[in-house]
């Protein structure tokens, strides 16, 4: 028999659907308390003969107020034997970096979301991670296959990651991967990128919405409508926003940017860049409009810092704070916006308590 899994899940339908892909290879899952006695639960799990997976998602972490470093540091001293596996259910893939960053502060990995419709590509490497972790062979997937198809239809519908799949089958519904399409745009034939002003302030690296859609029109052979939702999914999916994040994606006199890919921020240890980015921006208590807010920091302060000490563009410098963002390291402290450049407060995810 493989040893036990204990996982915490913030997605109910995920958790139901990973739980029946396990069930089906004779694995089952413990649910762990998403309250205060998470830790106890664990410890009281290292108990069994074998030391137990742990599946943990990084928004459980942010709901008890702490953060994955927090948690990892906590595991590595009192659970050490134990496996962790990290799991982000609010996206739909994982990016490099992001997998580094899990890895070295001790988890095996860090696992997307998944969803129902799209479980061939989103949930299977994860299942195949996760057997072999437990060393339970390779996985049957159509055996898998079948206990998911006995699952209600439309489980997973509202969830994040079935919505962000639901954009990129409209963008494959055109021929495009999102990761080629992005592509293209950036190349020579692509989308005019360059320096734009409106109202005395200069904005760098944009691109103008009418121009993404008239593009996307000559380079698809598509209408205009389908254009506008070509350009809408990849906005949806992160890989457009508008440059001060005011505007959704739109056809019109209005400037976007795609989100910063380089290998500058790409070589970037997340876990130095959190550590220096405590130390180096002020964080203290703010008010705005009468209202207070705990130990935050200011996210112009954080952008010029970054931007400062490893020389990066203001579109990588928010690039990388929204890869904090997503990571549930930093949040906006009313959970109103993204990472912005400008007077709007943030507070690391462990200083909740």
């Amino acid at each position: 028999m493989p040893r036990d899994v204990f996982a915490a899940f913030a997605s109910e339908p995920q958790e139901t659907i990973l739980r029946a892909a396990l069930e089906a290879h004779g694995v089952a899952v413990n649910g762990l308390p998403l309250g205060a006695h998470l830790e106890t639960a664990i410890q009281q799990a290292m108990r069994a003969a074998e030391p137990p997976l742990l599946i943990i998602d990084l928004a459980v972490l942010a709901q008890l107020h702490g953060s994955a470093a927090a948690f990892c540091a906590w595991k590595g001293r009192a659970c050490a034997p134990a496996d962790l596996l990290l799991y982000c259910s609010g996206q739909y893939a994982v990016q490099t970096p992001a997998r580094a960053w899990a890895q070295a502060m001790g988890a095996r990995d860090l696992l997307p979301g998944c969803d129902l419709v799209h479980c061939g590509e989103s949930l299977r490497p994860a299942l195949d991670t996760i057997l072999a972790l437990l060393g339970a062979g390779p996985a049957d997937w159509p055996a898998a296959e079948v206990a998911l198809q006995a699952l209600p239809a439309g489980l997973d519908q509202s969830t994040q990651v079935a919505q962000a799949w639901q954009h990129v089958d409209v963008l494959r519904s055109h021929g495009f991967e999102a990761a080629e399409l992005v592509a293209l745009m950036r190349g020579a034939q692509g989308v005019e990128i360059r320096a734009r002003r409106y109202r005395a302030k200069t904005y760098d690296e944009c691109f103008v919405g009418t121009d993404c859609v008239n593009w996307l029109m000559r380079t698809a052979q598509i209408g205009r409508d389908d254009a506008l939702r070509v350009g809408q999914a990849l906005f949806a999916l992160g890989y457009i926003y508008h440059v001060v994040r005011e505007q959704p994606f739109r056809d019109g006199h209005f400037y976007y940017r795609l989100r910063a890919q380089s290998p500058r921020i790409d070589a970037l240890d997340l876990r130095a860049v959190v550590d220096q980015l405590r130390s180096a921006v002020p964080i203290r208590d703010r008010k705005y409009r009468g209202h207070s807010y705990q130990q935050c920091f200011v996210g112009a302060a954080a952008v010029s810092w970054m931007r400062q000490t490893w020389a990066l563009s203001q579109n990588e410098a928010l690039t990388l704070g929204e890869r904090l963002l997503e990571l549930f390291v930093i949040h906006h402290v009313l959970e109103e916006h993204h990472f912005r450049d400008g007077t709007f407060f943030y507070r690391f995810c462990e200083d909740e308590a």
